[in-house]
Formats: structure tokens, sequence, C-alpha cells
């Protein structure tokens, strides 16, 4: 942290100390009157006015003024008794020594905030003093704070309060920066501070002003997985966050209700799953009925969701999974992956050994779990005593783990630190694996609480050591998405691209007259920027780990191509017919197929899993036709004129049909997009947008539940590379 921001009464001054012994000496001084009915050392931290109102409600106007003028004067005397304590000037000597930045943020006035900090010889520590008289705001509003991120020059990531009090959680989270609870000056606690840091010392605000530092930014090694998974093997380590978006995996929604019936729902809450399962079953009867609800709840019918449909249709080897649920054999039956062998037992790996891919379940699931009441065995990994023994018991699945972790890159999904199995790898890794030929990647959510922060920055270093590197996301959906996109990457769908500008002239003498700034009918841009923009897509698609087909349409397809191959090699193939006119480049590899264009039309739509299309004529509008007819997204740019133009809302009113419908949005959304853009902005849009919108769409198909187009095209793909 670069900057801490003190509430002054409370955290560094102990007020409430002052003001109780103040207000018990009003109450002597005034016997005449009755004797409040308040619990002082409960309520609230209130300013004279306040407290005075409260105590003495039914008194008179005169009798209020009376008591809060004395009020405030045995304050004054009072606060001059009170010190400051040696924690708190530690605390501010050692923060000011390490070049954190300190200010008080007070609604006392400046003056009254200055001459206590004076007296009490700690005013050197502080950058900033402002109090209610000189803000911009008074708290909560977070004008103020805003005010002074800007005069100490630190971002609100590096700036935390300090405070005990409900105005200090809402101005801080008002100006969206970290809050610490000041737990020991004894302000009561309401519902309103759930679920934030509470610091029992103000040493613990220096541990984490310290060890809270903003975590570096994992971009770069996000960057570095993408093309990984384009070029070399990996593997997915899938943990129970994977399961959750399907309703199962959750610790409150799924174990905590069941595990209730058998545990005091406080203790459990203290416990790993492992451990209360443990002792559940130190019962018999119970054992069984746990058994029994786990087996019931894990087979109730649910739906596979994106994370199993990616990795299931990814080019991963192997996908570990510690879930006990049946999602990614849902998966695989919908996406008719026969080559994906599921494995739940060394048996089973030895079978199977040497075969293409395997889903592996480290831990068994309850489809094959029977319950046996004499060993009290579930045949599966569970309890502690089932995880202490699982190396011996699954010797095999973790000699094979072994030799991944030397040999290829996992990505762990949905492994949270405290995961027993994940303790478990670690722990196989730093005794067996003394060298590992990759690295290893784990996804995770960047901490929200600055405790959590600090927590992780450890764990974060505990993995390093073991290479395996973190790559932190801000929410679910953004890691979803990124484990969408490793799986399309390691597939290299090809994007096929249709449309022409010009014919060639076959006579030898040449081509057509080519006028560079000629429009197409109802076009808006010139031959030569379709040229150009083609030329552009192409590479960009092959820099994005994608492979350009077309068959050799002059303007369009055919600079697709030659600059993809260009762009990154053999990511480029002309697809065209053995026979006829068709004129061939030496820019690319030429695949032949079938005598006729329709025979090559076929090829380039059925290899396609995305087909862009600009110009062009019949032939053009045709092969868009058969290509949403066929279930593939497309993509029309109708500012290059041509047919593509002329027949452009026909074309959308055919996606329209598609089966798939969250697919058939996503078309259209992204076509109504391209369409609304100048021609003059269309060049520089599509630099920006153009692969992210190719990769969004292919990620629908990678997740569809309804779809085989992914699967379908990249397998024609591959045979054609």
């Amino acid at each position: 942290m670069k900057l801490v921001i003190w509430d002054f009464d409370g955290p560094l001054f102990e007020s409430r100390k002052a003001r109780d012994a103040a207000f018990r000496r009003l109450i002597g001084e005034f016997p005449k009157l009755p004797v409040p009915q308040l619990l002082i050392e409960a309520t609230p931290l209130y300013g004279p006015r306040n407290l005075i109102y409260l105590a003495y409600a039914g008194e008179a106007p005169e009798a209020l003024t009376t008591l809060e003028q004395r009020l405030r004067e045995l304050l004054r005397e009072e606060e001059a008794k009170v010190g400051i304590s040696r924690e708190v000037e530690e605390t501010l000597v050692r923060l000011s020594e390490l070049n954190c930045r300190q200010a008080i943020l007070s609604l006392r006035s400046v003056l009254g905030v200055e001459g206590l900090l004076q007296r009490l010889q700690i005013r050197k520590y502080f950058d900033f003093v402002r109090g209610r008289d000189d803000l911009p705001a008074p708290k909560p509003h977070p004008a103020t704070i805003e005010d002074l991120l800007q005069q100490a020059g630190v971002d609100r990531a590096e700036t935390v309060m300090v405070g005990d009090s409900a105005v200090d959680l809402q101005a801080a989270r008002a100006a969206k920066i970290h809050y610490v609870h000041a737990g020991w000056s004894d302000e009561p606690i309401g519902g309103l501070f759930t679920g934030i840091c509470i610091a029992s010392s103000p040493r613990d605000v220096e541990l984490l002003a310290i060890d809270s530092i903003p975590i570096q930014s994992t971009e770069k090694i996000r960057v570095e997985l993408r093309q990984r998974a384009s070029e070399r093997p990996f593997s997915f380590f899938a943990g129970a966050g994977v399961s959750i978006p399907s309703g199962i995996g959750a610790w409150k929604e799924t174990y905590l209700p069941i595990l209730s019936k058998y545990l005091p729902h406080g203790a459990i809450a203290k416990m790993s799953l492992p451990e209360a399962v443990e002792l559940v079953c130190v019962d018999a009867k119970d054992g069984g009925e746990l058994f029994d609800e786990f087996k019931k709840l894990f087979r109730i019918s649910r739906e596979p969701n994106p994370y199993h449909y990616a990795m299931v249709r990814s080019r991963a080897d192997t996908i570990w999974t510690t879930n006990y649920d049946m999602f990614f054999e849902l998966a695989k039956a919908a996406t008719k992956s026969s080559e994906l062998n599921i494995i739940r037992n060394d048996t089973e790996l030895k079978d199977c050994f040497g075969q293409s891919r395997k889903m592996i379940k480290v831990n068994g699931d309850f489809d094959s779990a029977r319950f046996d009441k004499a060993s009290m065995d579930w045949n599966l990994i569970l309890s502690d005593e089932q995880f202490d023994i699982s190396e011996a018991q699954r010797q095999e699945i973790w000699r094979y783990f072994e030799d991944e972790f030397r040999t290829s890159s996992i990505v762990f999904i949905g492994v949270s630190f405290a995961d027993p199995t994940l303790k478990r790898v670690l722990s196989i890794v730093s005794r067996r694996v003394m060298r590992t030929r990759g690295r290893h990647y784990m996804l995770a959510l960047r901490p929200s609480q600055l405790q959590d922060t600090v927590t992780m920055r450890r764990q974060i270093e505990l993995l390093k050591r073991r290479e395996i590197h973190p790559i932190l996301f801000d929410s679910f959906s953004e890691m979803s998405s990124y484990v969408c996109e490793l799986a399309v990457r390691s597939r290299r769908p090809m994007i096929g691209f249709s449309g022409r500008t010009h014919k060639l002239d076959l006579s030898g003498t040449g081509s057509v007259a080519y006028i560079g700034e000629t429009l197409l009918a109802d076009g808006q841009l010139t031959i030569r920027q379709i040229t150009t923009l083609s030329a552009m897509l192409g590479a960009q698609l092959a820099r994005g780990g994608f492979r350009v087909g077309s068959s050799h349409g002059v303007g369009v397809g055919l600079p697709a191509v030659e600059d993809a191959h260009a762009a990154r090699r053999h990511a480029g193939r002309f697809i065209v017919r053995k026979k006829g006119d068709t004129p061939t480049s030496r820019g690319a590899p030429v695949i032949t197929h079938g005598e006729d264009l329709q025979s090559a039309r076929e090829l380039l739509i059925t290899a396609s899993a995305l087909l862009v299309a600009m110009g062009g004529g019949d032939g053009t509008v045709d092969e868009v036709r058969q290509a949403i007819d066929r279930g593939r997204p497309v993509l029309l740019v109708p500012q290059a004129g041509g047919t593509v133009c002329r027949d452009h809302e026909k074309l959308l009113r055919r996606v329209e049909r598609m089966h798939d419908e969250p697919l058939r949005d996503a078309v259209i959304a992204a076509n109504r997009k391209i369409a609304a853009i100048a021609a003059e902005a269309l060049p520089g849009y599509l630099e920006k947008e153009f692969c992210p919108m190719v990769m969004g769409l292919v990620q629908q198909l990678a997740t569809s539940a309804v779809s085989h187009v992914f699967e379908e095209s990249c397998g024609k793909a591959d045979e054609i590379w």
C-alpha cells in the first residue's frame, strides 16, 4: 500500500474511553434528572449533541442545551487525559519508515485534530489532515478521498481506509478503495460490516499495507498460454469450480445442507469436506445415509456448461478432474467425442494405455460408487482417510500424472488453494518431480478483499516454486471465456473467405483492366481497399491462431489466404476444383478437390468454422446460403458492394432459421455491428474488433449443446492440412 487513510476517533485516538468517562460524570452532576436508560458502552460514538438528544429525549430544550454544553466541557477534560497506545504509535512509525504515506480523514474540525496530534506528538507521521470544515464534502461522500488520491499521486488499488464506523465503510466503498475495520477500537459492528477485513490490532494494518501490494498483472502469462495452446500439447485439470455453473460443487449450496443433518452447522464451517465426511462416517448408519444422499445429488439430471463442452472439444491430451459428477460424460455424448476415453481407476487406465485422449476422474465418481458397510469404502476418494491412501490405491493414475507434469503443460481450472487434491498434487510434485520441461498454469479469480490479496500473494509464490504460474481474472465469465478460447486455439479452426472483386484474364495477356479506385455495384469501398482489407484480415486471423481457406477469389480470398500464409507458415490453403479455369497461386498451398465448383465449394464450407464474405457474384451468395443452412456463422461486409451487399438483408433473414438460438443471436448482432460502421471507418474498426468478433462466434460453436459444427469443421480442416 502507498497510502493509508486513518479515521481519527477510534483507530488512532481512544475517544470512546474519554466519551464514556465524560458521560458518566455528566450523569453524576445532574442527579435530579432521570438517569438515562442507555448502555453507554454499547452506544456508537455519536457527537455530543446527538448523544444528549438520545439519552435525554424527554427533557426541555433549555435543559438539553445546558447538558450538551457541559458534556463538551467534560469531553475536553477527559480527552486531555487520554494518550495514544504504544501499538498504534509503533505502526505509524513503521509505515512511515516504509515510505507509506498516511492521512487522517475525520469528522472533527481540522483545528481540533491538529491540536490533539500535536499534544500526542504524532503529527509528523501524517502527510495530510482533513477535517469536516475543509472537506470538499464530508464523509461518506467520496470527494475528499478522491482529492487525497490526487494529492498523494496514488492509485485506488494502492490505498486503504482504516475506520471503525458505517460512515468510514461507506466512504471507502463510494471511493472504491480497500477498507479495514479497526477491531481494536471496540466500536460495535452491525450487519453492514459482513464480509469486510477486520484487523484485530494496529500491527495487522502494517502487515496488510506491506504484503497487500496489488498482485502484478498476469497478462503476459495469459498471452503465453494462448500461444502454447495453439502450438503444443497440454492438459486440463478441472476442479469443483468447473461444475458450479451447472448447480453442483459449491460448498454452501451443495455440501453444507446435507452435512448439516449430521453435524452442527457452526462446526462444519470450520472443516474441509473430507474431514466432515470422515466424521459423519464414524457412525455406519449415518455413513450409509450420507452416501445415498450424495449419490442422489450427483445423479440429478443437470446440463453441462461451457467449461465442459470446451474442454471435451479441445485438443487437450488429458482432462484431469476431481469432480464426482457426470457432466464431462454428458458433454462427450452430446459432442460425439468417441476418442475421449473415460478413466476412473488404475485398471481402466491400463486398458486404454497408449490410446489417444483421456479423461481421468482422479477421485472416481458417484455413478460407479458403491457403499461397503464393513469397510466404509465408497469406491471413490472423498473422506480424509480415503485421501490419505489414494496414492496407494491409484498408483498408476498418479504415476501418469507425474509423467504429464514432467513432459507437458497442465492448466488448472476451478481448483481452490484449499482443495485437498491440489494439496496432494503439490505434495507429489515436490517429492517426486524434480524437473519439468513445461510450465503449468492455474486460473483463479483476483481477490477482492485486502486480506485475501495478502494470502494469495504467498500462495502464488508457493505455486511458482512448483512451476505452476497463476493467471488472474476479474470474473467467472471472463475466466470461462478464456478457457473456451484455449479450446478453440488448440483446434486451430479454419475461417473461410468467400467473394471476389473482379475476374482474371486467362488469355495470357494479363488481368482485365484493374482500376484500384473502382467501386463494385452498390459498394462504398474501392477494389484496392477491399483487397487491402482482405489481406489484413487474413494475416490477423493467422496471427490469432486460426487457419484461413478460400477458393481463390481475386481481391478477397486470394489476398486473405496469401497474407495468412505469409504471416504464419502453413496457416493458409486454397481449395479449388481439379479441372476448369480456376487460376492458382504460388503464394500458398493449393488443395484440389472434385471435378466441379460445387465439390470444392462444399469442402470449403464443411471445413470452415466461420465464413467471411464480401463483394462477389451469385456464387458467393450461394456459398453464404449453404454455410448458413449448415449451421456455420457468417460475417458479411456489405460496404464492399457486390452480391453480398445486394442480398445482405435476405441472408440475415436466413440466419434467423439457424437451430442454435444463442449462436443465431450472436451472428445477427455481429453482422449488424459491421453493417452500421461507416465505410471510411471500417478498416480501423475491423483491425481492432474483427479477431475478437470471430473468436467470440467460434467460441459459441465450441460450447454449443446442440451444434456439431465445431468438431465437424475442425476435423475436416485437419484432413486438409
